[in-house]
């Protein structure tokens, strides 16, 4: 088994041509299935809004 962490980061535009950026932290959970790493689990959370 093995644990893998990391940020991922989005930028594009909507559909009005406006920027757009966005982003947060994903985990994946690795396991050994056929003498392969197959990922078991993926989890991404997305960066909390600013406090108002």
């Amino acid at each position: 088994m093995a644990l893998a962490i990391g940020a991922y980061r989005l930028a594009g535009k909507n559909q009005n041509g406006a920027p757009i950026e966005t982003g947060g932290i994903w985990t994946a959970t690795y396991v050994t299935e056929g003498g392969k790493l197959k990922i078991r689990l993926l989890s991404a959370m997305p960066k909390p809004p600013p406090p108002k």
